[in-house]
């Protein structure tokens, strides 16, 4: 048995060629990978290639399995590093939910393995150095390894040691790799004049940063004291946006997805400006900060004094100080398992932790704050402000994004002392994980209070000048959670069957398949094909309520488009013509009778018939979303962002 492990660019997820190498496995030898691109592309060259993912997903059986290995390994960390503290604050609460979830990578590496076949890895994911351990786990279980990680370049394979300095190079790649996936999960691959100014300011963003950190060296160099003279710049900013440093509640945040973790607080923090009470949104990441810049919100980004203060921690007698503690410490507790490999994460983490502390704790200090809200984006950032947050006995918040399921991971991810969760489902969902039903408030979603005073025939006029659309035809919508075998045929035929009934139909591709793949391509080729001469509109970018809002019906497997489509009280079918298992996922409403579930194409041209020209199944339909709305969307009636307002100025 032999295992090897090898990683691509990120940033490259679409292939015409690979190394020769690659293409010579034989098929004895099964190629694991995380890349969509490198799974389409060597599966077209017939090697026996499996998704990372499939192989061990992230629900059933063996991911509790992975779940038990990783807490045991990082209860082991937790507890070692428990005395490793600054201003008396534990650093390694920063970034103990990062340890655990890169823990996982490996657990899932060694429950594949265990099957004792010839195995190689390709990666696409951030490098560090802690991959290694993938060949130490390897070599226990009797494999043969090369004691090397190749890094594939094109069609050339460059193979590093554990203890070269090239294998960091691809480390220092990982910041830029980040804000390239903002500004593609926002914009997709196509050019357009929206990509190039997010394209622009982001560039304009980090040549101030270059400018501003040579300005920061300049003053540190001729005054000294560079702590005082960034946390003196950070005072400024706070002043020139709140005009002084009270506010009654801070909110706390470096997300990527907006959809998720930006949104919801939109509303709330419309509500603090509507009642003219202080408040203050702070970040300390470019890439929230490029999204914060377009909605017009006033916020406090300190990017550029945090990435200088890492540096100088890092130069600094107290920086060389924790180094020596760290490695004291995993020196002292070697026997467990990956410490050793986590060594270089763990020493930036700490930095990290260390620049944030430094300057949130200035800040909340100064603060006379009833209440924070903080993101639950698992960063350290958030992490570390939560901690702060306690030794000043501040209440701290988070809004649940997306939707609860009882993952065992969801055990270790809030960490507030209140989780503000959409509906009675989330409830039951975090109490069955073991989360205290006492530190739930179920309160309704506020990122879709807006949905409430969204007009059906506005929204579909609005459509008609976007798409072209005739608004005075009924709309059939497709969205789908990703795409499924054959659906380019049966999508194909609807169609043609919504044309001959006069119908409008828009396909929505799911984000996922905005940056990658030539699956998604060939999919829409195919339907491209199939319907040369029919009306239809297969789209990636628009915004999903003005497109839910204009249906008549929607049809969709298990995404959560469905949910909002209930919201706004769309009739809804549910397709499974694969019959799959829909167990696992959470935002299925079928089985509350808020959608018709179908598992026949002839089915769905019957129902749909049935909604649009016969006006069947309304009532019935609109009874099964009054059970959804209590269950994911409490109330449902555009005042959950009011609710958690009054949560916020009245914390008990």
């Amino acid at each position: 048995m032999k295992c090897e492990v090898f990683f691509i660019p990120p940033e490259k997820q679409e292939f015409k060629t690979v190394p020769q190498y690659l293409q010579d496995i034989p098929d004895s030898c099964r190629i694991i990978t995380t890349s969509i691109g490198m799974y389409e592309f060597l599966e077209s060259l017939g090697k026996n290639v499996k998704k990372f993912s499939d192989i061990v997903p992230e629900a059933g059986p063996k991911w509790n399995e992975v779940y038990q290995m990783s807490k045991s390994i990082h209860d082991k960390s937790k507890q070692a590093f428990q005395n490793l503290t600054f201003n008396d604050i534990q650093i390694f609460e920063g970034f103990e939910y990062k340890i655990l979830m890169r823990l996982t990578v490996f657990m899932r590496v060694q429950k594949i393995l265990e099957d004792n076949t010839d195995t190689i890895f390709i990666f696409d994911s951030r490098f560090t150095r802690s991959y290694y351990m993938i060949l130490k786990i390897a070599k226990q279980l009797g494999y043969v390894i090369n004691d090397k990680i190749g890094m594939i370049n094109n069609n050339n394979i460059e193979y590093y040691e554990e203890n070269s300095n090239k294998s960091e190079y691809k480390e220092k790649r990982s910041f830029l790799h980040r804000q390239k996936n903002i500004l593609s999960s926002s914009h997709g691959n196509n050019l357009s004049f929206n990509k190039l100014k997010t394209y622009y300011r982001f560039t304009s963003r980090m040549f101030s940063f270059l400018v501003r950190t040579m300005f920061y060296k300049f003053l540190v160099t001729f005054k000294g004291e560079s702590i005082q003279i960034l946390l003196k710049k950070i005072d400024n900013k706070i002043m020139n946006i709140n005009s002084n440093y009270f506010a009654a509640c801070a909110f706390f945040v470096s997300a990527i997805r907006e959809d998720l973790y930006l949104r919801p607080l939109y509303p709330i923090i419309e509500k603090f400006k509507k009642e003219n009470i202080a408040h203050c949104l702070i970040t300390s990441d470019i890439s929230t900060g490029l999204v914060l810049s377009k909605t017009g919100i006033p916020f406090i980004n300190f990017f550029d004094e945090f990435n200088f203060l890492v540096k100088e921690i890092k130069n600094s007698k107290k920086g060389k100080e924790v180094a020596t503690e760290i490695n004291q410490i995993i020196s002292s507790n070697h026997s467990i398992l990956g410490l050793n490999d986590f060594r270089d994460d763990i020493i930036n983490y700490a930095y990290r932790s260390i620049a944030i502390i430094i300057i949130c704790e200035h800040i909340i200090k100064k603060m006379n704050l009833k209440s924070i809200v903080v993101a639950p984006t698992s960063e350290i950032f958030e992490y570390v402000v939560i901690e702060i947050a306690k030794k000043y006995k501040i209440p701290s918040f988070s809004i649940i994004p997306g939707m609860a399921d009882t993952n065992p991971f969801f055990i270790n991810w809030f960490k507030t002392d209140k989780i503000c969760v959409y509906g009675d489902h989330a409830l039951e969902q975090l109490t069955k994980v073991g989360y205290d039903e006492k530190r739930i408030c179920v309160t309704g979603n506020p990122k879709y209070d807006f949905l409430k005073n969204m007009d059906s025939k506005k929204s579909k006029l609005m459509l008609e000048q976007d798409l072209k659309i005739d608004s005075t035809k009924k709309l059939v919508v497709i969205g789908m959670s990703r795409w499924h075998e054959k659906d380019e045929n049966w999508m194909s035929d609807l169609i043609k069957f919504c044309n001959i009934n006069n119908f409008e139909i828009v396909i929505k591709i799911h984000p996922l398949y905005k940056t990658v793949s030539k699956y998604s391509e060939n999919k829409i080729k195919t339907i491209s094909d199939n319907c040369k001469d029919e009306k239809f509109f297969v789209i990636h970018d628009i915004e999903l309520p003005k497109l839910l809002s204009a249906a008549d019906v929607m049809i969709t497997d298990y995404s959560s488009m469905g949910l909002e489509a209930v919201f706004l009280g769309k009739p809804l079918i549910s397709i499974n013509l694969l019959k799959e298992n829909w167990e696992e996922y959470t935002s299925r409403v079928e089985k509350y009778g808020a959608s018709i579930y179908v598992e026949n194409y002839k089915m769905l041209e019957k129902i749909l018939l049935e909604i649009l020209k016969e006006n069947k199944h309304i009532d019935e339909l609109k009874k099964g979303r009054e059970k959804v709305i209590e269950k994911y969307n409490f109330g449902n009636d555009g005042k959950a962002a009011e609710r958690i307002f009054n949560i916020l100025m009245n914390p008990v």
